[in-house]
């Protein structure tokens, strides 16, 4: 199996459009799912058959917020790891660490950020291989979920500071969106994220438990890594550009595509098929193994510059910068 989805979410869509009078069985059919493959909240369905749900329910419900709604229709307690971890994590700010530390067991094919800037905390989510930015039905449901989820588990009735689309939205999209979130919205951003004021990431939780806390952290990582990953082409030239920059080796595509057995303009290719470019792929890839390396304090920025291939340790600053809208030094704190 490839790249997979927690199926609750799934389910939550399909509930959500039926609530609107749509045919949930014809829905199921379009997918090639079955209630069956919804019905237990710890399995996982293909993001194949995920999508193809998703895009019969958009074309057939006529809702621009249908995404909004699922979210906000899900069960409190819906992911139940998560929702546990949250109820015994010592502050929110841990919860929602956690939550994207975790997020393989939701969606693997979601990659974020946690990044700390001026008086607040930026959770900035991504989907690698998207050139054109995180969709807005996924930046929604993801969005809303987590906050009213976390809110769930933690019991602190939190709400951002600001939330961040790149995509746009219409007047009533946003004032729909406002009322969801509790915050104001930016549209046409550079980025997609959910901003969080530092005295709202420290709020105690009052029923944290470290003890339980370490046990449920312990089964989560046990759950991530037994979740199936993508094996196509783009996971595999990312996985080994991340090997070579691990060990400081130069990087190019003809030794890529020597690597992955294929010639150079067949890789292009095929990621252009893909929706990428191997230079994309190279600067999500090198943002990635900067934080790794960022966590290793022996490692000096310097040397961190050298291996991710920056001729200057001023390059990569900025480079940084430009992934995360903080410098190297202030994300090493």
């Amino acid at each position: 199996m490839g790249t997979t989805v927690l199926s609750v979410a799934t389910r939550a869509v399909l509930e959500a459009c039926e609530r609107l009078g749509l045919d949930g069985d014809a829905l199921l059919v379009s997918a090639r799912l079955t209630r069956a493959d919804l019905a237990d909240p710890d399995a996982r369905i293909p993001c194949e058959k995920a999508d193809q749900l998703w895009a019969a329910a958009a074309a057939r419900s006529g809702n621009p917020m249908l995404a909004l709604d699922a979210a906000l229709a899900l069960p409190l307690g819906a992911y139940r790891v998560l929702h546990y971890i949250g109820a015994h994590a010592p502050t929110l700010g841990a919860a929602l660490e956690r939550v994207v530390r975790y997020f393989p067991l939701i969606d693997a094919r979601v990659a974020w950020q946690v990044v700390d800037e001026d008086r607040e905390v930026a959770l900035v989510m991504a989907i690698p291989g998207l050139a054109s930015g995180v969709p807005r039905a996924p930046a929604e449901y993801t969005f809303a979920a987590i906050v009213q989820q976390t809110r769930a588990s933690t019991g602190i009735p939190w709400s951002p500071r600001r939330v961040e689309f790149e995509h746009l939205a219409p007047p009533e999209v946003a004032a729909r969106h406002r009322r969801a979130f509790g915050a104001p919205c930016a549209y046409g951003a550079e980025r997609t994220a959910l901003l969080i004021d530092t005295q709202t990431w420290a709020r105690p939780v009052a029923r944290a438990d470290p003890s339980l806390l370490a046990l449920l952290d312990q089964h989560a990582g046990t759950l991530v890594a037994s979740v199936p990953h993508e094996a196509g082409l783009v996971a595999r030239l990312r996985a080994w550009l991340a090997e070579r920059m691990q060990a400081g080796d130069a990087i190019d595509i003809a030794q890529a595509a020597r690597a992955l057995g294929l010639g150079t303009r067949t890789l292009q290719r095929r990621l252009d098929e893909d929706g990428t470019k191997f230079a994309t792929v190279v600067d999500e890839v090198r943002a990635e193994t900067a934080r790794s390396l960022l966590a290793d304090r022996t490692i000096a920025l310097s040397e961190i510059a050298f291996l991710l291939g920056f001729s200057e340790q001023s390059a990569f600053t900025r480079a940084f910068k430009r992934w995360t809208g903080s410098t190297p030094a202030a994300a090493r704190g």
